[in-house]
């Protein structure tokens, strides 16, 4: 079975559909979304819809969080965070984000698996980036694991465990220009590293008056990637 592992779509639906387009040539057998569907671009009702509608896997983000608890934000974080009062309001798409759980976990050949949207030790808030200490979950029970958050897409071996950062659909923080995510294969226990070129004038033409200009800069971001991937450029 291959599954396909993506995160922090970040109300970016222009890129949802675009991942969705290359993803589905790529005899994929099941998705799993790691969460934060929500904040930032603006179309977040449309990335609940879209997930909701192909019946998608999905797992609970930081940023989902904040619309299904009772904790007060700054007003700079709303701003900060494009903060949706629409998707707040809607009680449709705030109980789906209410459904969401923190983890998946299976077990293939005997191999074990985590699926969370920040780290093994703190399901929402902790960030694994390419550099950090993994040595710090050796005493995890789980061989794979699957992560978001950060934005930055790596691979990485730390002793008998495989660690994964699928990378950002939505808002990619080390090369802005290319969305990030995963596909694992269940019989070879192989996982492959994909990036796709993102529609940057697509984009800015669809939300650059709806969000905050910091995101425009963030497209043209150039962070070297000392990790291999496949390039898709269609």
């Amino acid at each position: 079975m291959k599954i396909a592992v993506f995160s922090d779509v970040h109300g970016n639906y222009l890129n949802l559909v675009s991942f969705f387009e290359s993803a589905d040539k790529l005899n994929i057998d099941k998705f799993i979304c790691l969460g934060d569907l929500c904040n930032y671009y603006s179309d977040n009702l449309k990335v609940i819809d879209l997930i909701k509608k192909r019946k998608i896997n999905c797992l609970l983000g930081n940023h989902d969080e904040l619309y299904i608890k009772d904790t007060r934000i700054s007003e700079k974080k709303k701003s900060d965070y494009n903060f949706d009062i629409s998707l707040l309001e809607s009680k449709e798409h705030v109980n789906f984000l209410k459904t969401l759980p923190l983890k998946f976990e299976i077990t293939e050949n005997n191999i074990s698996i985590l699926f969370c949207h920040a780290s093994p030790n703190d399901f929402l808030y902790t960030y694994i980036y390419p550099d950090t200490d993994l040595s710090q979950f050796n005493n995890i029970k789980h061989n794979i694991v699957f992560v978001g958050h950060s934005h930055r897409q790596f691979l990485r071996q730390e002793g008998d465990k495989m660690f994964c950062n699928v990378g950002s659909i939505g808002l990619p923080r080390d090369n802005g220009s290319l969305m990030g995510f995963a596909i694992f294969d269940t019989d070879d226990l192989s996982i492959t590293l994909y990036r796709k070129k993102i529609d940057i004038d697509g984009v800015i033409e669809r939300y650059e008056n709806k969000i905050n200009i910091d995101l425009i800069e963030l497209l043209n971001r150039k962070e070297t990637i000392n990790y291999k991937y496949t390039l898709i450029n269609e």
